[in-house]
């Protein structure tokens, strides 16, 4: 599933990979859904912080 993306993603690819908005991506870092590290202005996320996300059965509304 993520074997086409680098070890750390951004908030576009994250989307990407989610098949959801930015604006969605964004509402699951601001909660806390998803961990992520901040450099700068940039979000980076890792491919284990999507994957924990998607595993560990954790349901939002991100309508």
């Amino acid at each position: 599933m993520l074997d086409d993306y680098l070890d750390v993603l951004t908030i576009d690819d994250t989307a990407a990979v989610l098949r959801i908005s930015r604006r969605s991506v964004k509402r699951l870092l601001d909660e806390g859904k998803i961990e992520y590290r901040k450099i700068g202005r940039i979000y980076r996320i890792s491919k284990k912080a999507i994957m924990n996300y998607l595993y560990n059965g954790q349901s939002t509304d991100i309508s």
